[in-house]
């Protein structure tokens, strides 16, 4: 029985994907900014101003029954009548930018399985453990003094395809790897080919691992909550610049109701714009310093996903690759 603990350095581990991660951050805040504003800016007005409370959408055409009184409790960050209030905007924003984050991170991740079987191999009752287990997979009968043989024999080849192929390597030249095709041919070289196996079955263990960090609960709400509390803020801190502070103070609906509504008429065809701009640069702001640490989580939800039962799963199915077995043959 392999335990993680004595074959992975986690901590070594999540330092390199954190730094992986870290890669191309300035092109995604540039991408996740246009997705944002280009959504924003062609909402209407009234979508831009409707309220959002339990499900429940309240518009500025409700101006006389119901909305107004919410508007002014949502423009003062307070609850109305205990029950939260949101901007109609906000969901849609939070679907953005974590489907945005979740596409950086597959992005990266074939050049993750470079440390991750850098550690994974680092350990030498693991490569052992693999060799024999790709050997029993031979079909037929081998004697014992052969079995043996094969097992040291494939060890040092595993050794050797790590050491010219994975650590001499860059992460991006790891990620050719994991893409390529497997058909093991007398003109490729063992170690080579043995490379190609090992990545390749790496690279589809991480991608259901990296999935399921992203899809879990925990890493949803996290990223729901940060956006929710900017976007909620940003877009207070615009409708009272551009209706103007003194309303924030108005208490009674019928005499803010025309000036809801004659500020709507005015500014029908500018405020998406203008939203957009401000959202969307709020939006990447945060983001920008946030980032680090974002990346940081997700890094050690992978390594934490990475555990006794994920990696004897992928030793087995590389044992049980018909293209290693072919090599071995």
């Amino acid at each position: 029985t392999l335990i993680y603990n004595t074959y992975m350095n986690k901590e070594a581990l999540v330092r390199e994907i954190d730094q992986l991660l870290a890669k191309d951050k300035a092109k995604f805040l540039n991408n996740l900014k246009a997705d944002i504003s280009n959504y924003v800016s062609n909402r209407s007005c009234a979508e831009c101003l409707t309220i959002v409370e339990n499900g429940y959408r309240w518009e500025p055409s409700d101006a006389l029954d119901g909305y107004i009184p919410r508007f002014i409790s949502f423009i003062r960050g307070r609850k109305y009548n205990g029950k939260e209030l949101d901007s109609a905007l906000t969901e849609r924003i939070v679907s953005i930018t974590t489907s945005s984050y979740n596409e950086h991170v597959q992005i990266h991740s074939t050049a993750i399985v470079k440390p991750v079987l850098e550690e994974l191999l680092n350990n030498k009752e693991v490569i052992e453990s693999l060799a024999a287990q790709i050997v029993d997979k031979w079909k037929g009968t081998i004697s014992v003094v052969l079995r043996k043989k094969l097992i040291a024999i494939l060890v040092h080849k595993i050794e050797e395809s790590i050491s010219d192929n994975i650590v001499h390597a860059s992460s991006s030249a790891v990620s050719t790897i994991c893409s390529k095709v497997v058909a093991v041919a007398v003109s490729i070289p063992i170690s080579k080919s043995i490379a190609i196996l090992l990545a390749k079955n790496m690279a589809i263990m991480l991608k259901g691992v990296i999935a399921k960090v992203l899809a879990s609960a925990t890493f949803k709400t996290m990223m729901a909550t940060m956006v929710k509390k900017f976007v909620a803020a940003k877009i207070i801190a615009i409708v009272i610049s551009l209706i103007g502070a003194k309303m924030a103070g108005i208490s009674i609906g019928w005499v803010l109701a025309p000036l809801i509504i004659a500020f709507i008429a005015y500014e029908i065809n500018t405020l998406p714009r203008k939203m957009a701009e401000k959202i969307s640069t709020a939006v990447v702001e945060e983001l920008s310093g946030k980032f680090t640490s974002l990346n940081h989580n997700v890094s050690t939800s992978i390594a934490s996903e990475l555990c006794s039962a994920a990696l004897t799963t992928y030793l087995s199915d590389v044992a049980n690759d018909t293209s290693m077995r072919d090599l071995l043959n």
